[in-house]
Parts: structure tokens; sequence; C-alpha cells
């Protein structure tokens, strides 16, 4: 799939109507009604928000595999998140959704 259909479907399953879009610069999203006769930009593929609300509203677990190594002070370690990664991730699942519905 690609992401627009990655889009549309994914909005599907949190069920948010909107109509695909690609600016002149090239960004994607959904432009989703408001509810005061306006529009909001949705495209959870670029951002952390969006996608992370559509976690909490599909009810998805998210675990990650993470990248530990001790810091510098005692009993600290640092942990590397991909959001990108991550981000695609609950599209892809959420698009499944979608997908059977």
């Amino acid at each position: 799939m690609n992401d627009m259909e990655l889009l549309k479907l994914s909005a599907k399953a949190a069920g948010l109507a909107g109509t695909y879009r690609r600016n002149e610069y090239g960004d994607e999203g959904m432009d989703c009604p408001d509810g005061s006769g306006g529009f909001y930009s949705w495209n959870p593929l670029a951002s952390d928000g969006d996608a992370l609300r559509l976690a909490a509203k599909l009810l998805h677990n998210i675990e990650y595999a993470t990248d530990e190594r001790p810091s510098e002070e005692i009993g600290v370690m640092r942990r590397t998140v991909n959001m990108p990664a991550t981000r695609r991730a609950i599209v892809l699942a959420a698009a499944e959704i979608g997908r059977k519905m």
C-alpha cells in the first residue's frame, strides 16, 4: 500500500471523514472537518501526536525494542526510540483494521 491508501484506511478505522490531499510542497495528509465549518490537517505518518492519538483511539499497545546502553551516570539507561518507524507501524496496524471494516 502507498501512503495515500494507508492514510485513507487508517482514517476509516478511526472514524474520521476526510479528503486526502497533497499540497504543492509534496506534503500529504487528510483534511478532516472540525465540526465548525473548518478543516484540520491529519497525518499520523508525519505527526507524533496524530499517530499516538490514533493508537489510543484504536486501543493499541505500543512496545519498543530499545537500544539501551549505560550512560555516564550510574544506574541510568538511555533509550532511543525511532518515532518515524513507530508512526508507520501504528498507521499500518490501523490501515489493516480499516481494510477489514
